[in-house]
């Protein structure tokens, strides 16, 4: 048999084959993929130390203790933040305009679990 048996089913032969391949376009899409995820996940630690209002006002909000329960929006903000989606829909306005803590917090605003043509926008 083989001296090197030990060498070719360790899998130092497939390593060797994988490090020096260049990295496929699956690979790419899920790097960029997840450094949006962890970005958007340091985005939303950073707003629950200091919440602001997400319609994009920069007013600050109170702190509940709980998470699921801190308010995202002053009293009628959402309503701003509904209807600048609706402007970005309509083309009446940039999609720019849609601030990026929104964006990140998306799966907290109830009113896109409502209307799904806005969610495409977030």
């Amino acid at each position: 048999m083989c001296a090197n048996i030990s060498e070719v089913f360790n899998g130092r032969m497939q390593t060797e084959q994988s490090e020096n391949a260049p990295p496929t376009r699956r690979s790419e899409g899920m790097r960029k993929a997840w450094a949006k995820r962890r970005m958007s996940a340091v985005m939303e630690a950073e707003w629950l130390q200091r919440p602001i209002c997400l319609c994009g006002c920069g007013q600050i909000l109170s702190r509940h203790p709980s998470t699921e329960r801190q308010p995202q929006f002053r009293r009628g903000h959402d309503a701003r933040l509904r209807s600048l989606a609706r402007k970005v829909l309509r083309r009446e306005a940039e999609p720019a305009a849609i601030p990026e803590i929104a964006r990140a917090m998306k799966s907290r605003l109830a009113f896109l679990l409502k209307e799904p043509e806005l969610a495409k926008l977030f």
